[in-house]
């Protein structure tokens, strides 16, 4: 792998992603075609899965077949783990729409999304607009299989879990 210093910043050089021929990788634009490949995150897996996002992302969700999808997790008994920042009480208490194992609220890295299948699977997004239009063009997911990557990625979310403080959603 190349080292960056200000000295070879303008020279190029090869960054290997992966060890493993089988890593793919894939960039899905629009919010609508993001909810549906997370979906199908959801649909085929196998190992309990993290979701972190922003209460907003969470919102939106709900009008998607992920609420039906992440029941469809737990009746497989794959527990789904959601943790959303706590910008408002009144929204938090939304939260119990999407049906996840356990939710928790805690400060978030960024207003990006992270959801992330144990060994599996990862789809991953950046700074995520506030609008609600569930057909905004500018939203775009990373979907990998790079087992590196989704270690690193499970093991920030459990490292996240555990700072985060559980929320009652049950009323």
């Amino acid at each position: 792998m190349g080292h960056w210093t200000e000295d070879n910043i303008d020279k190029s050089f090869d960054y290997k992603l992966s060890d493993d021929p089988e890593s793919s990788y894939s960039m899905i634009q629009g919010r609508t075609n993001s909810y549906s490949k997370i979906g199908d995150l959801l649909d085929s897996s196998k190992n309990p899965i993290f979701m972190v996002t922003t209460i907003e992302d969470v919102l939106r969700m709900y009008y998607t077949p992920i609420p039906e999808k992440i029941s469809q997790c737990k009746e497989r008994g794959i527990p789904v783990k959601l943790l959303t920042d706590s910008k408002s009480n009144h929204f938090l208490s939304l939260t119990r729409r999407l049906q996840a194992t356990e939710t928790r609220t805690g400060p978030l890295p960024s207003s990006g999304r992270i959801i992330v299948e144990k060994s599996s699977q990862l789809a991953i997004s950046g700074e995520l607009s506030q609008s609600l239009d569930l057909d905004d063009s500018g939203d775009t997911l990373l979907y990998t299989n790079s087992t590196g990557m989704i270690k690193t990625m499970y093991d920030l979310c459990k490292r996240m879990w555990l700072i985060s403080r559980p929320l009652d959603i049950s009323q």
